[in-house]
C-alpha cells in the first residue's frame, strides 16, 4: 500500500520567483494498492500480481477556479505456466483537451512468452474510448531484452 502527495508552485504567473506567496499553486495526490500471489508448492509455474493506482491534481489557475484532473488504472498478470503470462490493464483519465472533464477510458489485454529470464514477447491488444464515441483499437507485438552484465545467481 502506498500514497503520495506533492504541493508547489503551479508556474510562476506573474509573480518573480516560485515561493513568492502570490505564485499559483498545484497540489497532487495518490494511492495505490499491490497484491503479489505465489504458489508455495509451484512458485515457478503459477503466480499472480494485482496492482491499482489513483492520482490526482488541482491546479489554481489566474482569475478562475481551480483545475482538478483525476486518473488511474487496475492491472492484474497471471502465470499460468512456467513461461506464459496472461493479463490485462484499465485506464481511466479525464480527457485534457475537454472542458467538459468527459473521461478516457481504455482496456489491454496481453499474452506473454518468456524464452528466458533475461527476454519475453507479447502480444497486446488495446481499445480505448476518448472523448465522445471516438473509439481505438491498436494491436502490438512487444518484445523485450536484456543485453550486457547483471546480478549474481543466489546459488
Amino acid at each position: 500500500i502506498g500514497g503520495s502527495y506533492a504541493n508547489g508552485a503551479n508556474g510562476p504567473d506573474s509573480v518573480a520567483t516560485p515561493s513568492d506567496p502570490a505564485a499559483l499553486r498545484a497540489r497532487m495526490a495518490g494511492g495505490d494498492v499491490t497484491f503479489r500471489w505465489k504458489n508455495p508448492r509451484r512458485a515457478i509455474y503459477r503466480s499472480f500480481i494485482a496492482q491499482v493506482e489513483w492520482m490526482q491534481r488541482s491546479a489554481e489557475t489566474p482569475g478562475g477556479p481551480d483545475v482538478t484532473r483525476t486518473g488511474g488504472y487496475a492491472w492484474g498478470d497471471f502465470q499460468f505456466a512456467r513461461r506464459w503470462h496472461v493479463g490485462g490493464r484499465y485506464d481511466w483519465s479525464d480527457n485534457l483537451n475537454s472542458a467538459e472533464q468527459k473521461a478516457a477510458t481504455g482496456v489491454l489485454g496481453f499474452l506473454t512468452y518468456l524464452p528466458s529470464e533475461f527476454a519475453s514477447m507479447s502480444a497486446q491488444v488495446r481499445h480505448q474510448k476518448l472523448e465522445g464515441d471516438a473509439r481505438v483499437t491498436e494491436y502490438y507485438f512487444k518484445t523485450t531484452f536484456n543485453i550486457g552484465p547483471h546480478g549474481s545467481h543466489p546459488f
